[in-house]
């Protein structure tokens, strides 16, 4: 199959992959709502217990077409993060959580004393033990520029996206 492209509910296109698709993808990526109360696309201003509603069947349909290797990557803030956890520790079991990876989303200087949020998450679960990820070994001259703070912590990038992981296939 070259493309799929499924217009409609979210719930209703992953009832329609499982026909077909059933333990057989390797990777999936989701962006669910955070429940800000900032997007119009979809009523982002759930109860905690209407936004698990929400999420449970999606998850769980998600953890149904991943292979046995397979891992899913949900984008997420902190407002909702312990909620997806606990959520995920149900549907994966709590010995395939991989990690939860800060993502920057926000760059420049402080302008304020508070303290202000940049930064999102990218929590990771597996299916199974079966599935690894190993690190990415970055080369030297990847990290190029430096501060005040060489001495200390070396040289740094500010690249938007670096492969941080790879599949052990």
């Amino acid at each position: 199959m070259q493309n799929l492209f499924i217009e409609g509910d979210n719930l209703d296109g992953l009832y329609y992959l499982r026909k077909e698709y059933l333990n057989k993808i390797k990777m999936i990526y989701i962006d669910p709502p955070y429940n800000t109360g900032k997007r119009q696309s979809y009523n982002d201003k759930r109860t905690y217990d209407a936004w698990k509603s929400f999420m449970y069947p999606r998850l769980y349909l998600g953890r149904d077409l991943l292979r046995g290797d397979g891992f899913i990557f949900i984008s997420i803030d902190d407002n909702m993060l312990s909620s997806l956890r606990s959520m995920c520790d149900e549907i994966f079991g709590l010995s395939n959580f991989m990690c939860v990876c800060p993502r920057v989303t926000k760059k420049g200087g402080k302008l304020t004393k508070n303290i202000d949020k940049n930064n999102d998450y990218i929590v990771i679960y597996r299916k199974t033990d079966a599935a690894n990820l190993i690190h990415a070994v970055l080369p030297p001259e990847y990290f190029n520029l430096e501060d005040e703070f060489l001495k200390t912590r070396g040289r740094f990038s500010l690249s938007r996206t670096i492969d941080c992981c790879a599949f052990d296939s």
